[in-house]
């Protein structure tokens, strides 16, 4: 961010003609959120976002690919590393890379712990509470995450009142 803020009053937002320039500096940095991030406020909103599309979107997709979801314990942090990066970019892209990436491996997941381990209740109910807490509040506030997250709960009711109902 140093390197950028000298400039700042000279130019305003960065002028076409510098941003590759620019960007090749920053793509080299980036996994530095801090360097990137600050990239955000020196370009136009239009090169922001192919700025984003290019490089930001590309990496979250992959790192939600890679993301290895082990219930009842989640050791990897990637996950809070791509929500560490969700307010860069548009929530609506951020949706669908969940939706392409995450949610289906997510529920399919969840479904093979309860039905192989078959947790408590409780246990189901806080492991799926965990994950809900790692959402920014603009990703919850989207009725396609909160649908999602609403029907893994779901399951945990189906699937432990299978069991209950086994049981008693």
């Amino acid at each position: 961010q140093h390197w950028l803020r000298p400039w700042t009053p000279l130019v305003g937002h960065l002028p076409d003609s510098l941003y590759d320039t620019v960007a090749s500096k920053v793509i080299a940095h980036a996994d530095h959120h801090g360097i990137v991030s600050s990239l955000k406020k020196y370009l136009h909103p239009m090169q922001w976002d192919a700025f984003a599309g290019r490089h930001i979107l590309p990496r979250l997709a992959r790192q939600l690919r890679e993301l290895r979801i082990t219930p009842p314990k989640q050791m990897d942090c990637s996950f809070s590393t791509v929500m560490g990066w969700a307010p860069l970019v548009h929530a609506q892209d951020m949706v669908t890379i969940l939706e392409a990436e995450f949610f289906d491996r997510w529920e399919e997941a969840l479904l093979h712990w309860l039905r192989s381990t078959r947790p408590s209740l409780g246990e189901a109910v806080a492991w799926c509470a965990g994950w809900r807490n790692e959402f920014t509040p603009e990703l919850l506030a989207d009725e396609r995450v909160r649908a999602r997250l609403e029907a893994g709960a779901g399951m945990v009711d189906r699937e432990t009142q299978g069991l209950n109902s086994l049981v008693g």
